[in-house]
């Protein structure tokens, strides 16, 4: 993270001499990249040095306590043999010595059981290599408690894709889909999950379903969703820099569409890159259209701070609306997308 701040700071002392200007500045992140934007947001290190942020897929990260970090340092320099303040010897390990040590002494600390639903889930914080509160650069889990007042007047995009939980590996029938669901959730949610998704997408498959919300451990598209909305409200609450939240449904048309809109799906379209990525856009027309508008938008907020673009109104997200921008072949605006099925595992 101070490496990053780091970059920031470069970036805010020599970006007019690229013709770029120190005073808009937008960092965005996807999946853990979010969870460093929404990070960046609470280190005062880093105030000022970025104008806009967005997090994509992530952020709001229930990141450990110092004295968690500081156990499982002790445990990492126990694995691999070495006094507790070695730190020359550290310098020097070879890097798949030093992240099996730190795997297996993570093991000994975190609870058993499968890891949480994704990020922003609640529970004790789980140790690794991430970053902790320490009081000093790190003061708060920001995004996760609250929204941090270091970074009240920064405009942010927030959100997900549909099928985040996409294992192309996992192919269930509806009954073992419903099996998954039910030891995850219970039966009796099990099914409202499994009535609510069909309603919703009478078109999909079980299997693309199942990849919005699949029972298992990892990336679960809505639990994601309501990140989104639950780090929206925190940001509404410090009354100041608006929250734009989004939602992206476009449906590939490879592989006959089983794969939806997978967790990075919307990376080749906000940075208008269908044409490299044509193994999972397809560069078809409607792929090009799509990014052409994402990528303006994206475009548009990184200037004014708003990503609102010709024909396509994107208003901010509120608690009361959760107002969501659809990005797909027909781009509009939704109140609180895939609500009654978001909802179900939060009751």
């Amino acid at each position: 993270m101070t490496d990053l701040v780091a970059a920031l700071r470069w970036v805010h002392e020599n970006i007019a001499n690229f013709g770029g200007d120190p005073d808009r500045v937008m960092i965005y992140g996807q999946s853990g990249g979010g969870s460093k934007v929404t990070t960046l947001m609470g280190m005062p290190s880093a105030a000022g040095l970025f104008h806009r942020a967005a997090a994509q897929s992530g952020g709001g990260g229930n990141i450990p306590s110092r004295e968690q970090q500081r156990e499982l340092a002790r445990l990492v320099m126990k694995e691999l043999g070495l006094a507790p303040n070695d730190i020359r010897s550290l310098q020097k390990m070879e890097w798949s010595k030093l992240a099996a040590a730190g795997t297996a002494a993570a093991a000994k600390i975190n609870p058993a059981g499968p890891p949480v639903m994704g990020p922003g889930a609640p529970g004790t914080p789980r140790v690794g290599w991430s970053p902790c509160v320490d009081d000093k650069i790190v003061n708060m889990r920001s995004f996760f408690d609250a929204a941090p007042e270091v970074s009240k007047n920064v405009p942010m995009l927030i959100g997900s894709v549909t099928e985040e939980g996409n294992r192309m590996s996992q192919r269930p029938t509806e009954e073992e889909w419903r099996s998954n669901l039910s030891k995850a959730y219970g039966e009796e949610k099990a099914g409202a999950i499994i009535e609510a998704l069909k309603k919703a997408y009478p078109q999909k498959t079980v299997r693309t379903l199942s990849y919005i919300c699949s029972g298992a451990p990892g990336l679960n598209g809505l639990a994601i969703r309501n990140n989104v909305v639950k780090m929206a409200g925190l940001k509404h609450a410090l009354k100041a820099a608006p929250a734009y939240t989004y939602y992206f449904t476009w449906q590939t048309p490879i592989l006959d569409g089983v794969p939806g809109a997978w967790h990075t799906a919307e990376l080749a379209f906000c940075f208008d890159n269908t044409k490299r990525c044509e193994q999972g856009t397809g560069n078809t027309p409607e792929a090009q259209a799509l990014a052409k508008k994402m990528a303006s938008s994206w475009a548009a907020f990184a200037s004014t701070g708003n990503p609102s673009i010709s024909g396509l109104t994107w208003a901010p997200s509120d608690p009361q609306s959760n107002r969501t921008m659809i990005w797909d072949d027909q781009c509009r605006m939704v109140n609180d997308p895939d609500g009654e099925a978001r909802k179900i595992i939060l009751a």
